[in-house]
């Protein structure tokens, strides 16, 4: 693909998905290795530690409920 090949309406669902799953996969990291994070809220900085983060679940994995009992 080359730069003339991309177009941001017709892909727009799958940058959004890729940028999604980076995410995803850094705040994974920073909770693993201990370290944290810095968001923005009410106009202001916060620092969240890494005990604290979330990670978002990923609305495009399927994930097969069916079977949790055999857990």
């Amino acid at each position: 693909m080359n730069i003339r090949d991309f177009d941001l309406c017709r892909d727009a669902e799958e940058i959004g998905k890729a940028f999604q799953a980076a995410v995803r996969h850094e705040l994974r990291i920073h909770k693993c290795l201990g370290n944290p994070i810095a968001v923005w809220r009410n106009g202001k900085v916060v620092i969240i530690p890494p005990e604290e983060i979330e990670i978002p679940p990923d609305p495009y994995e399927y994930r097969d409920q069916s079977n949790l009992d055999a857990w």
